[in-house]
């Protein structure tokens, strides 16, 4: 008789180096215990078919360990074996670009002026790109918006009996009444 754990080999009592009939990976060859527990031999090498072994199985790996990809929101990263991926959210005011989490700096679709060009935020938030180069159409870009000169920027002229002064950048008026008794004449507030 054998001690508690111990196998009878062709008469001699041997200590198992592995479970049963149990599958195994080395490297990536399949391995299997043989019935006593004894000894392991090669079943299949998973790499012929450009799988990996894992958990005494051939596989297909679904990604390239340790690599990061964008899993809708989330920051997804390979898992060691290449059959999985973890999930990581980027958290508040963040977005995942190109397998990174990134800063929002914009509202995605948002307008604004870089001086006469006019920008809007990318689809995620994290840059203004520009969308329309005003002064190509002869225009100045203003509010979020491309608009043309309606006056000649410091300019001053009369409309409707005031004094009307082209504002510098040349998009509007501003209107103000001649001071006293004095009347809008060629764009000068004159005594009358």
């Amino acid at each position: 008789d054998c001690a508690t754990g111990a196998v009878c080999d062709q008469g001699q009592c041997k200590a198992p180096v592995c479970k049963a009939l149990e599958k195994s990976c080395n490297g990536t060859v399949v391995q299997v215990c043989d019935a006593k527990g004894l000894a392991v031999a090669p079943v299949v090498d998973c790499a012929n078919t450009g799988q990996i072994c894992n958990a005494g199985e051939c596989k297909t790996q679904l990604c390239t360990p340790n690599a990061t990809s964008c899993q809708g929101a989330k920051v997804g990263i390979c898992a060691l074996s290449g059959l999985d991926w973890v999930l990581v959210d980027c958290g508040n005011g963040k977005v995942c670009d190109a397998g990174l989490c990134k800063d929002v700096v914009c509202q995605p679709g948002a307008k604004a002026c870089n001086s006469k060009v006019l920008e809007t935020c990318d689809a995620k938030g994290l840059a203004m790109v520009p969308s329309q180069d005003c002064a190509k159409t002869g225009q100045l870009c203003d509010q979020a918006k491309c608009k043309s000169q309606v006056c000649v920027p410091n300019s001053a002229d009369c409309q409707k009996g005031q004094l009307a002064l082209c504002l510098a950048s040349g998009l509007d008026w501003y209107l103000t009444d001649c001071p006293g008794s004095k009347v809008c004449d060629a764009g000068q507030c004159k005594s009358t």
